[in-house]
């Protein structure tokens, strides 16, 4: 496969990922507006601005279909991945890949630039990252809590 195709595929698997979030920003909105409507009060409609930080969200969207161009020739040049739809994947699931690979120790002490130490010296916690949320995972778990 032709290394504009892979990059190609790569970044429509992350675009799908970035839709996806999008759409759960849309369902979120759509549900605020049913509950709206159902409490009798649909003189004032919700606005979809108000359901997610679209400037944000596009943003986010962007850097994952970047993302998703990289892993997906980063996963075919090492043979890891051989099809298209196994570029698609690994472009959706570039995040989680990314996050994964910031686990392993090695890969961790190269990135950060951390002197060797022998495994005495090592706490043996692994290495917390937060990941970023959306508006809508945020307004979500205000809603359960």
């Amino acid at each position: 496969m032709d290394t504009v195709l892979v990059l190609g595929y790569g970044a429509l698997g992350g675009s799908i990922r970035g839709v996806l979030v999008m759409y759960g920003s849309i369902e979120a909105w759509v549900s605020s507006r049913r509950k709206q409507h159902d409490s009798g009060s649909p003189s004032t409609k919700i606005p979809l601005s108000q359901s997610a930080d679209w400037p944000a969200e596009s943003t986010a969207a962007v850097s994952q279909i970047i993302l998703g161009a990289l892993a997906g020739i980063l996963l075919y040049r090492t043979g890891t991945v051989t099809t298209v739809m196994g570029v698609i994947l690994s472009g959706i699931s570039a995040p989680a890949i990314l996050y994964q690979l910031g686990q392993v120790k090695s890969v961790r002490d190269a990135v950060l630039q951390l002197p060797e130490q022998s495994p005495a010296e090592t706490s043996g916690e692994p290495l917390k990252v937060e990941l970023p949320r959306t508006t809508a995972h945020a307004k979500d778990e205000q809603a359960n809590a």
